[in-house]
């Protein structure tokens, strides 16, 4: 059975997925022993996870985009 997701939902995985390819790509750079792989860690690895560590903390801080609820006296 397939859900849907939400927009906060959607970017939480997207912000998710962005830190699994970071990891995935510092990880490759420490096998690779090369001069370069460190600029692959820093710009690859790093920036990857920054980036989608601010894309979480903007999801969050966003929310979900609900209509206000008028509260009755």
């Amino acid at each position: 059975m397939k859900t849907q997701l939400n927009a906060l939902e959607r970017r939480i995985r997207q912000s998710a997925i962005m830190v699994l390819i970071g990891l995935a790509g510092t990880l490759a750079s420490l096998l690779i022993f090369h001069p370069l792989s460190f600029v692959g860690f820093i710009v690859v690895g790093i920036v990857l996870i920054i980036v989608a560590n601010f894309y979480f903390l903007v999801a969050i801080i966003r929310g979900e985009r609900t209509a206000p609820v008028k509260a009755e006296i």
